[in-house]
């Protein structure tokens, strides 16, 4: 017949398992950080259009997906309404974009006399398509290539004011 074991041996009989297995546990959860993501590209798409301000401008919105800031050195890009191509103004300034976050930058444009009174008329039934292509250029010189295409549509009570819905985000898996 077994001897029955006294109350402090059943506690403490199998501490150094319990002290391996919490160890190992601790270990294990300081190793489980947040994930990091990196390199992915960012995203470049047409927010809106303000046709009756001077100078006319588009608003383009340039998210960085990842978990770290990224330092924009240029933007290059070619932007078309109903694909003729609308010249740009001026120069897109370098910029920074917290982590997972966004920035949208003014870039004025210039508008010929009918393409200019057709978005002041602002006419609801009025959709025109919108194309922006380019290279976003980061501050260590790595550059992204990216196309975006979409349409635009009055913003109700601001005249000549549009807005941007993307119906192509040019993104081709790999």
């Amino acid at each position: 017949m077994s001897s029955p074991r006294s109350a402090s041996a059943r506690l403490f009989g199998n501490t150094p398992g319990v002290l391996a297995l919490a160890a190992g546990l601790a270990l294990l959860a300081a190793c489980s950080g947040p994930r990091q993501i990196r390199g992915l590209p960012p995203l470049v798409r047409v927010s809106q259009l303000q046709a009756l301000s001077e100078p006319p401008q588009m608003t383009v919105r340039v998210q960085n997906p990842n978990s770290v800031p990224l330092s924009v050195a240029r933007l290059d890009l070619e932007f078309s309404i109903d694909g003729e191509p609308v010249p740009l103004s001026g120069e897109v300034m370098t910029f920074e974009i917290i982590a997972q976050s966004a920035e949208e930058v003014e870039i004025p444009i210039t508008l010929d006399q009918p393409k200019s009174t057709r978005l002041a008329a602002g006419n609801i039934d009025d959709q025109p398509g919108w194309e922006i292509s380019g290279r976003l250029v980061a501050a260590g010189g790595r550059n992204w290539p990216f196309r975006a295409a979409g349409l635009f549509y009055p913003i109700p009570g601001v005249a000549g004011a549009w807005r941007a819905t993307t119906t192509d985000s040019g993104f081709q898996p790999q």
